[in-house]
């Protein structure tokens, strides 16, 4: 060990703790999200997961990715008489106490509490807690604070060794842990930021966090000088931790480069903060809303239900007084209740929890050809016709197709569908070509056409 450590009397007992929790190689800093990750890319897949304060919505869409089997709740912590925010609607997740988890025991393969021992009066009660929870051999990954200048909702600052204590005493066992980034250099950054001229590296201690070997030292050095940093426990026997190919935790997990499917695509490409595509935009979006606005006046539509309402930029242009958006991603479905909140006509929902309501229209815009997997589109097509009371508009391609540079676009010639299915309680009532037709480039032009029907019981004459 280093000079620096050298001082430190419980170095070397606190390495023994640690055991084969602490890398013995080269590492570099890492995050709970992370380790969870290298599990996930190992094949590890638990039955339910839980995050114990309601992490970032985009971090958790992106972990589901990964193991789409995998049913993910969270708890937040209320304070007493306090009313539960938006986001706790949808019945994922749950107000809590802050001490009490409202779940019976062993029933979660994984918990992930980031950011929270650090912010509870009682960190150890709450671990006993989320350890109640877990199921045997299940994984408890979480984040704690050292001690870091700006952190909102910081009480109490967790070490290594105070840790391992309140694991023990909750029956868990350390299996990894690693360090965040380095604490003295983010001190030393707040205070610079705050007007004063950088503490001296010497004053800071930097001669305990740098200098060290690339074992077993060095990353103790790292992990006592951590302004942050992760861990995971178990309950149960430790196991040896899976490789780690080395791919940044930065990168987008679920890359469409290797499709994982298209309801994974498309909680994806929500979670990467992207948007509904170029058809939800623009020129695109006005011939679409004008189409539709005076189909709705045509028919006399006072209800709509839309399967595949992406993030809501379309409906904006809607003129329809109760519609009902349903999508895959509870990200689209988030962004579309804030984006519409002052708007009781217009509510919003996941697609599994639709329970079958019905409405005067029902829209599929952009959506028919990237369902890409045949059960998927089948259920899609049933269920599209099934909630229309009056008609059905579709605005997509017509033709069986495979899209050789997009593996999220998959060509269906649905007209066959519906005249396999559909035929003797539907008809086409009109074909709409699109104003701007695909030429070649996407931008400048659409392969999807409208198709609008309606029920025959409707049109006698037919």
């Amino acid at each position: 060990m280093s000079r620096g450590l050298a001082t430190f009397d419980g170095a070397a007992t606190l390495a023994a703790r640690l055991g084969t929790a602490l890398p013995p190689g080269p590492s570099q800093p890492t995050s709970a999200d992370r380790m969870i990750e290298q599990r996930l890319r190992s094949g590890w897949r638990p039955e339910r997961a839980l995050d114990v304060g309601r992490g970032d919505s985009a971090t958790i869409e992106r972990l589901a990715l990964m193991a789409p089997a995998t049913a993910w709740r969270g708890i937040d912590a209320v304070s007493p008489g306090g009313s539960g925010p938006e986001r706790w609607r949808d019945g994922r997740i749950l107000p809590y106490d802050g001490h009490e988890i409202p779940f019976p025991d062993r029933r979660f393969g994984l918990v992930r509490a980031v950011d929270v021992l650090s912010a509870t009066p009682r960190p150890d009660l709450l671990l006993r807690e989320m350890a109640r929870v877990l199921a045997d051999d299940g994984l408890l990954v979480g984040e704690v604070s050292q001690f870091e200048p700006s952190h909102h909702g910081v009480r109490r600052n967790l070490t290594p060794a105070g840790l391992l204590e309140m694991a023990a005493d909750a029956g868990l066992s350390l299996e990894e842990v690693g360090h965040g980034e380095d604490g003295f250099a983010a001190l030393q950054a707040a205070y610079a930021r705050g007007g004063g001229t950088a503490v001296p590296a010497r004053v800071v201690g930097a001669d305990v966090c740098h200098g060290e070997d690339d074992g077993r030292a060095g990353n103790l050095a790292a992990l006592l000088c951590a302004g942050r940093w992760a861990f995971a426990l178990r309950r149960g026997p430790v196991r040896s931790l899976p490789a780690d190919p080395g791919r940044s935790s930065a990168a987008p997990v679920g890359d469409p480069a290797a499709f994982p499917g298209s309801l994974a695509y498309w909680r994806w490409r929500y979670a990467a903060g992207r948007d509904s595509g170029a058809g939800s935009y623009g020129r695109f979006a006005e011939f679409k809303a004008e189409v539709l606005n005076a189909t709705f006046k045509e028919l006399g539509i006072g209800s709509a239900i839309e399967f595949g309402c992406g993030d809501g930029n379309q409906l904006a242009l809607l003129e329809v007084p109760t519609y009902l958006g349903l999508d895959v991603s509870p990200l689209a479905i988030e962004r579309c209740r804030s984006a519409f909140r002052d708007q009781p006509g217009r509510r919003f929902a996941l697609l599994e929890a639709y329970a079958g309501e019905q409405a005067d229209c029902a829209l599929s815009l952009d959506v028919i050809y990237h369902l890409v997997e045949d059960a998927v589109y089948e259920d899609y097509m049933r269920r599209l016709f099934g909630a229309a009371r009056r008609c059905v508009v579709i605005y997509s391609s017509d033709e069986d197709a495979m899209d050789g540079g997009a593996p999220h676009v998959r060509h269906r010639r649905f007209s066959a569908w519906i005249a396999r299915h559909a035929d003797g309680d539907w008809m086409l009532l009109r074909h709409v070509p699109n104003r701007y037709p695909f030429r070649g480039d996407a931008g400048e032009g659409s392969f999807a056409d409208f198709f609008i029907y309606i029920r025959r019981a409707d049109n006698p004459g037919a």
